[in-house]
Parts: structure tokens; sequence; C-alpha cells
């Protein structure tokens, strides 16, 4: 075999002189794909709505632990984590909910329509908002146009001229029109127009945007979220959620407080009224029996029978106390009223039991005012109230 049949003479081409040969007389068209692709994302990216979430973590306090707790486990109640459920659903409540949406007057929403997205406006970034006279009357309607004339302190909105702090009627609701004097009045080419609901069409859309969870399964602390696309609304409406929370569950326990105080009162009268007859039935039996001096003739017997009495005026009182609570835990159903004084009972375990029946059907009344009757937590809390009654 010759050689040089073991050498090529053709010459070998490099693979990226192979690459650059192919693919370089097209290198005007990369380049347009290229500018036009980052045209489309950069359009695509402005017509995007960004979203802020405000996120704040709170603490919901446990129950105190004593001679209540004891009961519970004896009968197999764990309360607590319902608890903190139920807690979850009043904070994602419709009432709440509508209470921030009136506080804040969020029925209506300001917008700028722009040359690539819609602008929602709010606060400080918006020219004016719309404060309802009636904020329990406000309705769900449409979108209006207004412009601002800040020349001659007027708004043009809906075809009529409103000054600047006056009243604007929307299907018949007045709305005051509150002007943000620190609002940039140089700024040109705005498209304004307002979008009116009602406080209930608004606590739906915060119902929306807000999550509460648990940070665990056995935790109190609480992750609460709202999402909106402008950042200083969505700090507002976590804000006053907190407030109106707080002011609900302080006026919850006031009212509870008023009606323990009301049997506290009505007790105190009754014993008060008992004790009178006591005495009276003692001043009789003086005066039935000539009895004047009863350190001469009777000292101790008289220190005796006046024992008995008070004996006999404690269990009377304790009987009347158990009918009562019979007739509490029997007849009282859903019914509001007053509970027996649980300090009065001697049997500490009845008095337990009474205490945690009146909170079991505190949490089933609150727990009706969030959810349907027909609903899982109602029958829960029904179920509860049912045992702790047996």
């Amino acid at each position: 075999m010759d050689d040089e049949s073991f050498f090529d003479d053709k010459p070998k081409t490099n693979l990226f002189q192979q690459v650059i040969k192919r693919y370089v007389p097209y290198w005007p068209i990369y380049v347009m794909l290229t500018i036009i692709s980052l045209i489309i994302t950069f359009v695509y990216l402005r017509s995007q709505t960004r979203m802020y979430v405000a996120v704040a973590t709170i603490l919901l306090k446990e129950a105190s632990k004593g001679a209540d707790s004891k009961v519970l486990e004896a009968l197999n109640l764990p309360s607590e984590k319902k608890s903190i459920e139920n807690e979850l659903l009043v904070i994602k409540s419709s009432a709440i909910m509508q209470e921030v949406a009136k506080n804040l007057d969020l029925y209506v929403t300001v917008y700028n329509r722009g040359k690539v997205q819609i602008e929602e406006l709010y606060g400080d970034n918006s020219p004016l908002h719309f404060e309802a006279l009636y904020k329990d009357s406000t309705l769900a309607g449409g979108q209006v146009d207004f412009e601002m004339d800040w020349r001659n302190g007027i708004v043009r909105i809906g075809g009529e001229k409103i000054k600047f702090g006056s009243i604007y009627k929307y299907q018949g609701i007045p709305y005051r029109i509150i002007v943000n004097l620190g609002y940039n009045r140089q700024v040109k080419g705005k498209d304004f127009y307002a979008v009116f609901t009602s406080a209930a069409g608004a606590a739906g859309g915060l119902q929306g945007s807000l999550s509460a969870t648990a940070m665990s399964s056995q935790s109190t602390v609480v992750d609460v979220r709202v999402v909106s696309p402008v950042g200083s609304k969505a700090e507002a409406v976590l804000n006053e959620l907190f407030q109106v929370y707080n002011r609900e569950g302080i006026k919850d326990k006031g009212e509870n407080s008023k009606k323990t105080l009301a049997f506290i009162d009505e007790r105190l009268d009754n014993i008060i009224n008992q004790l009178d007859s006591a005495e009276d039935n003692v001043e009789n039996y003086r005066t039935r029996n000539k009895i004047i001096d009863l350190s001469a003739q009777a000292g101790g017997y008289s220190s005796n029978v006046s024992a008995l009495e008070t004996q006999k005026a404690q269990m009377d009182l304790q009987m009347e106390l158990l009918g009562e609570v019979q007739s509490y835990v029997y007849g009282k159903g859903n019914a509001s009223g007053t509970v027996p004084a649980t300090g009065v009972i001697a049997d500490p375990l009845l008095g337990g039991l009474l205490t945690n029946l009146y909170g079991a059907e505190s949490e089933l009344k609150q727990t009706l005012a969030i959810a349907g009757p027909e609903t899982e937590q109602v029958q829960l809390a029904k179920s509860r109230v049912n045992q702790l009654r047996s």
C-alpha cells in the first residue's frame, strides 16, 4: 500500500469558520428581530399593572388556662383551635370589610386613562376623592369622566360644574368632592374618571385582595396580607382593618360585661331583700316571745337562732340560684339575656361548666353572624353548646 494514501490532500475547514460563513450574511435580520423583541417586551411590561403587597403579623391572645381549661379537656373540647379559626373568619368577614370601605371612602375609585394602561389613583396621587354623606346608602353605578379646573376651583363631572368642596349627586346619592390641594397641578394630559360602587361591593373587592392565615396549625400568630395596585392604599386598608377589628372586639367585650354587671346588680338586690327579711323575722320573734334583753334571758339561744336563720337564708339563696341555673340551661336556647353569676355558685365544677356554656353560646352567636346557619362552623358550635348543656 502506498504511504501517501494515508494523507488527505484536501484542506480542512474550521467549524467556527463554517458557522461564520453560513450565518454572518444574515446579521441584519438578527439585529432587527432583537430590536423588535425588546420593543414588544417593553410595551408588554408597561401595559401590565404593578401589584403591591402590604404585610403584617399579629398575635391573637390565647385563652387563659385554669379551671375552665381543665373542664374543657375533660369534655374533650379543643376550643383553642376553633377560636383561632373564628378570629380569622372575623378578620375577613363582610361586616368588617364594609366598615373599612366606608371609613376610607373606597366606594368610589379614581382612575387615569394612560396611553398604555389604566392607572388607579389614591391618596396623594389622586387629585380628589368622593365622600358619601350617607355611606350606608351608596349604590353600584358606573364610571363618570371628570376634569380638574384648578384656576376656577371647579370640577367638570357628568356635564356639571361642581365647586371644590361642594356636593355632587350621583344616582340621587350626595357625595362631597374633597380636593387634594397638594396634587401636582402642572401635570398635563390626564384623562380622569371615577367608578362608583356600593360599600358592600367595595368590601367584596377587599375580601378578594385580603389573605389571613395562621403561621402554623398550633400557632396563634396570624399573617395578614393585602394586595393592591396602589401601595399606599394597601397599607391604609391594612391599618384600618386592625383598627376596626380592635373596636369590634372591645365593643363585644363591653356588651358581655354589661350583661354580667346587670345580673350582679339584680342578685345583690335580691340578697339585700332576703337579709332584710331575715332581720324582720328575728325582730318578730323577739316581739312575739317578749324577749327584751337577750344577754339576760338567753344570749346563746338567740345567737343560735340568728345563725340558723342566716344559714336558712343562704340555703334558700343557693336553691333559688340553682333554679335559675336550671332555667338558664333548659330554657334559654339562643335568646339573649344575662347569665347566672358563677361566683355565687358553691360548686366549682358547675360554675366552670356554666361559664363555658355562656362562652360557647356567645361563640355560636358570633359564628352565626359570620357564616350561614348550615355551615360546618355553626354545626360544630351548636354541638359544643349541646354537649356543655347536657
